[in-house]
């Protein structure tokens, strides 16, 4: 529980340096609240290292990376773009472990319109990043298809915890892009930033799953 609360606090003054453009704090705070989430995220460890528990610490890992790209908005966009890519596809191979695949169209369709709509609007103000952007929009809302079909398939409340994770980083992400590449809006980074907190702890807490 301690290590929830220095998730919480850090996460906060986060956000606070991102909104006030307090730079000192921000390279303070923000690798300290996913660090913070990592080891959250080791305390759920199961007794036996799973499968689930190697790819979902591994997505968690790649999103540290991906925050610490970030910091630099210019620079190093590409390569935050790139980490939580990849950080994407291994929550993927996690959330496809213990099931059969299946296709639930309540789930799918919803996800794709909402995918779909938010490329469609960013679009014309995308230019050259339209090929990489298109690409991970892809990839992220397969993460959140697959999290919502495992929670379908095993109804447990572990996997409803990865689900809601999947679908608020899929709301950050959109956040983000928007303030970034359509237009800044008040609140953007208290949105993006308190989402995606939110969906990295679930997904976290989720790692204790046997199967």
């Amino acid at each position: 529980m301690g290590i929830l609360i220095i998730v919480i606090i850090s996460g906060i003054l986060t956000i606070i340096a991102r909104e006030k453009k307090i730079r000192v704090l921000l390279i303070v705070f923000k690798p300290m609240t996913i660090c913070s989430i990592l080891i959250f995220a080791f305390t759920q460890k199961p007794p036996e290292i799973t499968a689930y528990f190697f790819w979902i610490f591994a997505g968690l890992v790649f999103g540290f990376l991906g925050d610490i790209f970030l910091m630099w908005p210019d620079r190093g966009f590409i390569l935050g773009l790139i980490s939580f890519l990849y950080g994407h596809l291994f929550f993927i191979a996690g959330f496809m472990l213990g099931r059969n695949f299946a296709v639930t169209w309540w789930i799918l369709i919803p996800i794709i319109v909402y995918g779909g709509s938010v490329y469609a609007i960013l679009h014309p103000d995308l230019k050259r990043m339209r090929g990489p952007v298109f690409a991970y929009v892809c990839v992220i809302m397969l993460m959140g298809w697959q999290a919502c079909e495992r929670w379908q398939a095993l109804q447990h409340p572990l996997t409803l915890a990865a689900a809601i994770g999947a679908l608020l980083f899929i709301i950050s992400d959109s956040a983000l892009a928007w303030n970034r590449f359509r237009r800044t809006f008040k609140g953007a980074h208290v949105l993006s930033l308190g989402t995606y907190y939110s969906a990295q702890v679930l997904i976290a807490y989720s790692i204790s799953q046997m199967v």
